[in-house]
């Protein structure tokens, strides 16, 4: 034996050699169908563990080499066994715990091998029959949004979670397969949301033009961009439906296969072939290309319509290249009661618990394992840095920086509400739950910072966010700390031109004692109040009813509504609602706070500043508004 008989290293996976089978003989040998060799393996060989390379040794991808493999993988679980009884009496044996060794990387080796038999795809082409006519002769349905809505008598008391969604009809349609499923969707049902026959409408108009200036490689290829998960990728089925039903040659893209659409044909390869991905390069081709992570989009001859997460790192080359860009606007919870309602059925209460924990995503509202999605939220949640966030201008321009460690749009959802959907127009919170998360992590000192940020975001009108919830958190926290916070009363003069002036309210300030704010989902009622005197509590919920936060001090219950904005409605159905629940609990008046940044910024209307003033509601209450 020679070390020039045998070599196996990471890096020089090859045989080598003629004599290996020259006499010597060893421990053990494992039998391969190594060039019909037997290659004898010893623990007296001083082997690396392979990862990659060494699975070229093993055998080529059919049925009969992943039986052979299985087999190989069973008698290995048998040699591991009898070794460890040995190491068990001789731990320190130098022969066993190097025979270890190499069992160990024989068998992540045969492990990788069986993982890409199981993955193998044909490379060949293959005619994918009747595929090509299910898709174009598909006829969506409108889903009736009164079923849709599935209210249970037991949804009814759930105001607040129905104050937060769009009344009106979403306008999502159904599209259902008969014999296939759709591509990159794991259903026959496809959704359609109302913004995607106007998506279509533009990359339509954008591929009629190329196709008459096809000279210019780059100029008509559009970027889809977007949050992740929202259903880019699956609009794609959509344009690749209309695009059949005007007879467009279409190839489309996933991240395991290339399907090529043609004169009533549907033929499919994998991802890895190379006979239908020369077809990038016609010009007359549309190209629907689903994002392979990491890789920019491709750059090719035929009019590519690419989905991609708003990632500049990903596309800044190929943006450089003329390219236009369409954002889809994220769907609404109202979207997804919808589609709810024809797949996958979850139960009311538990399809509102997802939306009010992820919002409005359908890849983590409608996963299969929700705990996984939790999981991931929450991991991404506890790595969010807000101020590196707004510092490195991902409010502004809607796209993950180039450094984007502790950055997600997980945390943050980008949208557009824009008619021409070429701009992001607002960022939000992906839901309250995790607005508090985050906010929660800003506590005394930090709360500087957030005071900061908030003050820049204010101030910058190039901002896409609004720091609403940010503000609400931190004039709660103050408030709660104890600090004296000046009030006012706004009045309208009542001769000449009416302006809104502001003077001292009778009492010119709030001042609680210091406490940790409670946190409540809505507000509780005025009974539970009650029993927190002195207890500043605020709603996580966007959407209350009223006011967002509420306390009772002074015999008096003081209602807080924060707003950024300049104006602000009043509920008056429901604040007269607390006013009655407060005189039954022998509360002597109910104030109602507008919290602003600048009060001089902040205008209340002459007829709320009426109805405050009404002498009928006098008689009964002391009623208070003040700014």
């Amino acid at each position: 034996y020679t070390r020039r008989a045998i070599n196996l290293s990471l890096s020089t996976p090859t045989i080598r050699g003629d004599n290996t089978r020259s006499g010597f003989k060893f421990p053990r040998e494992i039998k391969g169908n190594f060039a019909d060799r037997r290659i004898p393996i010893s623990p007296l060989l001083s082997v690396k563990v392979p990862q990659k390379k060494l699975s070229t040794f093993l055998p080529g991808s059919n049925a009969a080499d992943l039986e052979n493999i299985r087999n190989k993988m069973e008698a290995l679980e048998n040699d591991f066994k009898e070794l460890k009884e040995k190491l068990k009496q001789q731990p320190n044996n130098k022969d066993f715990l190097e025979k270890e060794k190499l069992l160990l990387g024989l068998q992540k080796a045969m492990q990788e091998k069986e993982n890409l038999l199981l993955k193998k795809e044909p490379t060949e082409v293959t005619i994918l029959p009747g595929f090509y006519e299910n898709i174009r002769d598909c006829k969506p349905k409108p889903i009736p949004w009164k079923n849709s809505m599935m209210l249970s008598d037991d949804l009814q008391d759930l105001e607040a979670e129905l104050n937060a969604f769009p009344s009106e009809d979403p306008g999502v349609s159904v599209a259902t397969l008969q014999e296939n499923k759709w591509l990159c969707v794991d259903s026959k049902h496809l959704f359609i949301r109302s913004c995607y026959p106007k998506l279509w409408a533009k990359m339509d108009s954008l591929y009629q033009n190329y196709l008459q200036q096809a000279k210019d490689r780059r100029k008509f290829s559009v970027l889809l961009l977007g949050n992740p998960g929202i259903g880019k990728t699956v609009s794609m089925n959509y344009f690749l439906m209309q695009a059949l039903k005007k007879n467009y040659p279409v190839l489309f893209e996933t991240r395991r296969e290339r399907f090529f659409f043609h004169d009533g044909i549907a033929e499919m390869e994998s991802i890895e072939g190379s006979t239908l991905r020369k077809l990038r390069n016609d010009p007359r081709v549309l190209l629907l290309h689903d994002h392979q992570q990491n890789q920019p989009p491709p750059f090719c001859k035929a009019f590519t319509i690419a989905a991609m997460l708003p990632d500049s790192s990903n596309y800044s080359e190929y943006r450089k290249d003329t390219c236009s860009q369409l954002w889809m606007p994220l769907p609404s919870h109202h979207d997804l009661i919808a589609m709810n309602s024809v797949e996958p059925k979850l139960e009311t209460q538990e399809l509102l618990d997802r939306l009010d924990l992820f919002g409005p995503i359908p890849r983590y509202v409608f996963s299969d394992e929700p705990d996984v999605m939790r999981q991931l939220l929450e991991s991404r949640i506890s790595s969010f840095d807000y101020e590196k966030c707004r510092r490195l201008g991902m409010l502004t321009s809607g796209e993950l920086p180039k450094s984007h460690d502790g950055l997600s749009w997980t945390v943050l959802h980008v949208s557009s509400e824009s008619e021409e959907l070429q701009h992001p127009t607002k960022i939000s919170w992906a839901s309250d739950h995790v607005m508090v998360q985050v906010l929660e992590k800003h506590t005394r000192t930090k709360m500087l910072d957030l005071e900061s940020s908030i003050a820049a975001l204010l101030g910058d009108k190039t901002s896409l966010h609004q720091p609403d919830g940010e503000f609400q958190h931190w004039s709660c926290q103050r408030i709660a700390s104890g600090c004296k916070i000046p009030t006012f009363v706004p009045f309208y003069n009542t001769d000449g031109i009416k302006t809104q002036s502001l003077r001292p309210c009778p009492q010119p300030s709030i001042q609680l004692e210091p406490h940790n704010m409670v946190p409540s989902r809505t507000l509780p009622a005025v009974k539970d109040m009650v029993r927190r005197k002195g207890k500043l509590i605020y709603a996580t919920i966007v959407n209350e009813p009223l006011c967002d936060a509420a306390v009772i001090t002074n015999n008096s219950l003081v209602l807080f509504q924060m707003i950024i904005g300049e104006n602000h409605t009043v509920k008056e159905r429901t604040f007269k609602s607390y006013c009655n629940k407060a005189k039954e609990h022998g509360l002597a008046c109910v104030r109602f706070v507008f919290v602003v940044p600048h009060k001089n910024q902040f205008l209340v209307s002459e007829d709320q500043v009426t109805f405050f003033q009404r002498p009928s509601l006098a008689l009964m209450y002391l009623w208070k508004l003040q700014s």
